[in-house]
């Protein structure tokens, strides 16, 4: 993990866990120090299997193609159906598993919007592209094309983990209206740009809209400098 000027909730649970934590200086690449610490452990006759950051390999990201199947079978148990579901992408998981859940089933992963937390728009959807399209691959599916995935990435602000002033209201005005809890990285800057299209008369008035909560509340904890309280 990169190494930080402060301690974020993921850290501290790693040390409450007793996970062996391997701090890098600044600008060292962690994929590469990965590639290396695993080569050490085969060459020590260990077993290890490398998880890419965030689970998002074809096969963790079929993890949320059964999402997929859960949100529409809670259509069909609710005689409803959604025209968007909402949801932050950071290392694309989430946003493939659920496009390639959809393509299985018949259904188009146009429904699916994502609000980019970590990478550049272009790079983003390129990204989900690929991953979707590989987790397809595993399953003997159709690719999808380019055009169905649709990422936006005009709410990240500076960069990944640095929070925004609309991110910060959001966490405010659902935890003060609903009790829900967003957190500053992931889910308050998608739940944001959601808030900015419904504004700006993104979807048709009266569209039935679901957004995914991806977890990481107690995420907040660690930007409690952030709030103007």
């Amino acid at each position: 993990m990169m190494q930080s000027t402060k301690t974020t909730a993921t850290f501290l649970l790693d040390k409450i866990y007793g996970a062996k934590l391997h701090v890098l200086p600044q600008g060292k690449k962690a994929a590469e120090f990965a590639a290396k610490r695993i080569q050490l452990l085969i060459e020590e006759g260990k077993k290890p299997y490398l998880i890419p950051m965030g689970g998002s390999s074809p096969l963790g990201a079929l993890g949320y193609a059964r999402c997929g199947d859960e949100i529409m079978q809670y259509e069909r148990d609710n005689d409803i159906r959604f025209e968007k579901v909402l949801l932050p992408n950071g290392s694309s998981g989430t946003h493939a598993g659920l496009a390639a859940g959809f393509v299985t089933r018949g259904r188009s992963p146009t429904i699916i919007r994502s609000y980019s937390v970590l990478g550049e728009q272009e790079q983003a959807v390129q990204q989900t592209l690929k991953l979707a399209n590989d987790a397809l691959a595993l399953v003997g599916a159709s690719e999808i094309a380019p055009n169905q995935i649709d990422v936006d990435g005009n709410h990240r602000g500076e960069g990944y983990g640095i929070p925004t002033a609309e991110a910060l209201e959001a966490i405010a005005s659902l935890a003060q209206s609903e009790g829900i809890l967003l957190d500053p990285v992931y889910s308050a800057k998608a739940f944001a740009g959601m808030l900015h299209d419904i504004a700006a008369g993104g979807f048709v008035e009266g569209a039935n809209l679901l957004f995914l909560f991806t977890g990481g509340g107690p995420g907040v904890y660690a930007y409690r400098s952030a709030f103007d309280f």
